[in-house]
């Protein structure tokens, strides 16, 4: 069986480098003509339907694309992001060190695997501006650890940007160019009437190919991403033709408005197969209002363990459905303890609104002010009842920050650690007593991965000590390096059980 691959579409020569060192740089290749040449400040999509209206056939499909494409293009653009090459990548280098001195000056950048400063990667992606002061959206992934951003224009003009906010949570950042003139932008349009064989076209910068457009049809709705960290957002499933290169780019319905921003392909190769994924402008329009406002994400924490209900469930509580959330445990302390929620309540609505599943109430949850009272409709014991809680604030999961030199004793490790959360007690079946640090995110080519662990994996014990914060676990791998030990040994909750995993730790001389 072909194993499905979920690829962030961040273009980067990486994909053709093992090690992930890129010494290239990524050209785009801007479009001309009359599209460069539309007036500034101007509200794109307005001027699409009245171009297209005498333009489709009787089914209601556009004869051509061109109007459209020539009209919103002026306000995508291509993302450049420069960072430093990770340690741990950068020791992979060596395995060029017997390579003749020309073609490793080729393979490898300067300063490869020495003790200078880091060699810089280079990467590109593709973002959409979203009003006339500059502000522009793409992935988190495009410009996560960037150290310099830019963008070029549609008409080849390039401008420094700087990064306003980024969500990891539903992969989104915002941009925002400075600059003393208006700029041509596309609103996101309400998806809710986007329906599944609806036409969509996709603009973006695919292997810095800038400009590029394709197009194609709405394949699914609320796709949900099993095995990828969405907690806060499900996917529109398209098929038009994006690659390496379009993330963080829009996807147009036939008014030139976005509906959604390009993010994953499901691939064997890495190549476009037909299997796109977008997140809804639904989604993207609440968290960029927040990043505008607050430079950051806060999202509500009510404090449950929350289950699929199962026909077999459903059967066995008397319900009438399968819809809603079955809540599994209530976290001590919790604003859901403070509210009287109890373990067996079924939650159906959020403020008003149906709840299909249990994903669907954390996003509903996540969305909700910190300090509102919200109502919540719940089932307990074949009974309506309507409980009212005072929402709280999520303490979301802080990645450790980099020295200066864009590296730690964690990162050299290709680790990224976070606090342990509530939810992700919850995602291990694990009690409030479990105590321990979050691993968020994993270098796909260190030896963590590789020997089987996993972003929400929990650190207990580093070196036969316990450990509370990622400060704890960085001090730990700092004391085995200075007492020259070969490797550290970790002791680790995974979803399965507790094991040790033993990471070596790679000596300075070497």
């Amino acid at each position: 069986m072909t194993n499905r691959i979920f690829t962030p579409i961040r273009g980067t020569f990486a994909a053709f480098f093992a090690a992930g060192v890129i010494t290239a740089v990524v050209l785009t290749a801007p479009m001309t003509g009359a599209a460069a040449q539309k007036a500034k400040g101007e509200n794109l999509s307005e001027k699409v339907a009245p171009t297209l209206s005498n333009k489709l056939l009787a089914n209601g499909a556009p004869l051509s694309f061109a109007d459209l494409v020539e009209t919103v293009s002026p306000a995508v653009v291509s993302v450049s992001v420069e960072r430093a090459v990770p340690r741990e990548m950068r020791d992979l280098g060596q395995q060029f060190r017997n390579l003749p001195e020309q073609f490793r000056r080729r393979a490898l950048p300067e300063n490869h695997g020495g003790d200078g400063p880091p060699p810089m990667a280079r990467s590109a992606g593709s973002g959409f501006i979203i009003d006339e002061t500059g502000y522009i959206v793409t992935n988190n992934h495009v410009v996560e650890d960037g150290e310099t951003i830019s963008i070029t224009m549609h008409d080849g003009s390039t401008h420094k940007a700087r990064l306003v906010g980024r969500d990891a949570g539903t992969d989104i950042a915002l941009l925002k160019v400075d600059a003393d003139k208006a700029f041509p932008y596309v609103p996101f349009a309400s998806d809710d009437n986007l329906r599944v064989g609806d036409w969509v076209v996709a603009v973006g910068n695919p292997f810095g190919l800038g400009g590029s457009v394709t197009a194609g049809i709405v394949s699914a709705r609320g796709r949900e991403m099993n095995g990828l960290e969405s907690t806060y957002t499900d996917f529109i499933q398209i098929d038009a033709s994006i690659n390496r290169g379009n993330s963080g780019g829009p996807t147009f319905d036939l008014n030139g408005k976005v509906v959604g921003i390009n993010t994953l392909i499901i691939s064997p190769s890495g190549g476009n197969v037909g299997i796109g994924f977008a997140i809804p402008a639904s989604v993207a329009t609440g968290i960029v209002q927040q990043l505008k406002d607050r430079g950051e994400i806060v999202r509500g924490y009510l404090g449950v363990n929350i289950q699929l209900i199962t026909e077999d469930i459903a059967e066995g509580m008397g319900l009438k459905g399968v819809d809603g959330a079955l809540v599994a445990e209530v976290s001590k302390g919790s604003p859901a303890e403070d509210a009287g929620f109890l373990s067996g309540d079924v939650i159906l609505e959020v403020n008003g609104q149906k709840a299909k599943d249990f994903r669907q109430v954390t996003r509903m949850v996540g969305l909700l002010e910190p300090g509102e009272k919200i109502p919540f409709k719940i089932v307990r014991d074949g009974k309506n009842k309507t409980i009212k809680v005072k929402i709280g604030k999520r303490e979301e999961v802080v990645a450790l920050a980099p020295s200066d030199r864009g590296e730690n004793d964690a990162t050299a490790l290709g680790l990224l650690l976070g606090e342990l959360t509530d939810e992700a007690r919850g995602r291990l079946q694990a009690g409030d007593d479990l105590e321990g640090v979050l691993i968020t995110q994993i270098s796909p080519v260190s030896q963590a991965a590789q020997k089987g662990l996993r972003p929400g994996d929990v650190i207990l014990k580093v070196g036969g000590g316990e450990v509370r914060t990622p400060q704890d676990v960085s001090k730990a791998i700092a004391k085995a390096k200075a007492d020259k030990q070969k490797s550290v040994l970790f002791f680790v909750q995974t979803r399965q059980a507790r094991r040790f995993v033993a990471l070596g730790l790679a000596s300075k001389e070497e």
